[in-house]
């Protein structure tokens, strides 16, 4: 069956009855463009004649002979994985997809990418990479994540993102540094919907743009290592639920312009090193809870305003260190007032 299908690109294209179907943008018409399936599929390179390959990767220059865009299709019902391998698209519309399991580095370090949609993602499980390094890429639709458990390094180094949308991650259970050195990030990170992650380290690191973090469920959470470190604009953070939490090493290292924070529970963490180090606009917290901790190695270096909490009446870091040593001296404090 034939129909007529505008895409993202703004050209009308003849579409085909498939199981698989994707139109790319090349960037140029003398780049060599490498495509991958994990079945058979065939390519129209832009002249309007479709060549079959076997599974595996399809390696051509793209034809202005026609429409100029790549049309990628396949028949084969157990389709579930492709990837653009060079870097030499700069729009994808992924038209047909309901096969698809896996995104896994689908169009990493394409530094070209602007554009990026996908009509059908419910059943894809796998996200690791999939965008990584896309530096060009400056909005992200909400397409479906539900089915998700393996997001990281997803989205890391999209330094173009201005935006990002509410998905659904509510079956990911690792975030390791998927929104990593996102830069271009500002105002407060969207609400996502998020239920059973397990794994978060440096989820959200170098995220320099972003002033504000929302109340995203964290419980069943284990190690929130560096998972803010180097967000230098955040002033505002969510009282989270941390009480699975085991790591907190250099959770909110370096985050600069961070103040205070509100009441966080941090009673089975044990891992505090470098956990508020370089905060250097932190004046108090209005809890801490070590008395399970095991290391508290650099807590509280380089954090020349902080004064409570102190009981010695004194941010110094020794006379800190000193009073939540970690456990069997461990402090669980409540700041005796709201911080400011």
């Amino acid at each position: 069956m034939l129909t007529s299908h505008p895409g993202i690109m703004g050209f009308s294209s003849v579409v085909i009855d498939t199981d698989f179907l994707m139109v790319v943008t090349p960037l140029d018409f003398v780049s060599s463009n490498t495509i991958n399936l994990d079945e058979a599929f065939e390519v129209d390179w832009g002249d309007g004649i479709f060549t079959s390959y076997a599974a595996g990767d399809a390696i051509s220059v793209a034809s202005n002979a026609d429409t100029g865009l790549i049309t990628v299709r396949s028949d084969n019902s157990v389709v579930t994985a492709f990837r653009l391998k060079t870097n030499t698209f700069t729009e994808v519309d992924v038209q047909k997809s309901n096969s698809i399991t896996s995104l896994l580095g689908v169009c990493s370090l394409i530094t070209n990418l602007t554009t990026f949609a996908m009509n059908n993602s419910a059943n894809v499980t796998n996200f690791i990479g999939a965008w990584q390094g896309c530096t060009s890429l400056a909005s992200m639709p909400l397409i479906n994540t539900s089915a998700g458990t393996n997001f990281s390094q997803a989205w890391q180094d999209c330094t173009s993102l201005t935006s990002f949308p509410p998905i659904n991650v509510s079956a990911g259970t690792t975030f390791q540094q998927t929104w990593q050195g996102c830069s271009g990030l500002t105002g407060t990170f969207p609400l996502i919907t998020m239920l059973v992650g397990f794994n978060l380290v440096g989820a959200w690191s170098d995220c320099s743009g972003l002033t504000g973090f929302p109340l995203i469920n964290m419980t069943g959470v284990a190690s929130l290592t560096s998972a803010w470190g180097g967000c230098s604009s955040l002033t505002t953070f969510a009282g989270l639920n941390l009480s699975s939490v085991a790591s907190l090493n250099g959770a909110w290292k370096g985050c600069t312009d961070l103040a205070s924070l509100p009441t966080l529970d941090t009673s089975s963490c044990t891992d505090f090193t470098g956990t508020f180090e370089d905060c250097t606009s932190l004046v108090c917290l209005s809890t801490l809870d070590t008395t399970a901790g095991t290391i508290t190695t650099g807590l509280f270096t380089n954090t020349p305003l902080l004064t409570a909490p102190s009981a010695l009446g004194s941010p110094s870091e020794q006379e800190q260190l000193a009073n939540v040593g970690g456990s069997p001296n461990g402090l669980d404090y409540t700041n005796p007032s709201a911080c400011p």
